[in-house]
């Protein structure tokens, strides 16, 4: 895979949102960045400045890019089991984080065909959903 800006950018940021490490090497991954720079040529060649075809181009690299399990698991942990989950210290936090999303039975609604991560409008529709299955592991583990 040639590397360049776009393809860098959207793996740092899947990294530092930690998708699976799998997942920067995700299809997708490669069309966006394509995508990307596609825009930018063509933005740049009709006039635009370097931030505007960027910001135009950034668009297009994340269409279909959602949550990933690790930082949705740490949102609904801080919102809603701080009491259960004595200490927030980030190391605990990153702890429940990975073994939730380990667990592919508390995710499993919540993709769509053809996107990386969780699909934030189903999360945001089912965050009830999500509790309540986080609220069950959690009790089968003793938290």
């Amino acid at each position: 895979m040639e590397l360049n800006y776009f393809t860098l950018y959207l793996r740092n940021y899947l990294r530092d949102h930690s998708f699976p490490h799998e997942d920067l090497e995700a299809d997708i991954v490669k069309n966006n960045a394509d995508a990307a720079t596609d825009t930018y040529d063509t933005e740049r060649k009709a006039g635009n400045t370097v931030p505007g075809a960027t910001e135009l181009a950034l668009a297009d690299l994340f269409v279909g890019i959602g949550l990933s399990r690790m930082e949705a698991s740490a949102d609904i942990l801080e919102e809603e089991f701080s009491d259960r989950i004595h200490s927030l210290e980030p190391m605990v936090v990153d702890f429940w984080s990975q073994k939730l999303s380990d667990d592919d039975s508390i995710w499993e609604s919540f993709h769509k065909d053809g996107e990386l991560g969780l699909n934030q409008e189903l999360v945001e529709e089912g965050k009830g959903i999500l509790i309540t299955r986080i609220d069950q592991f959690l009790t089968t583990h003793g938290v």
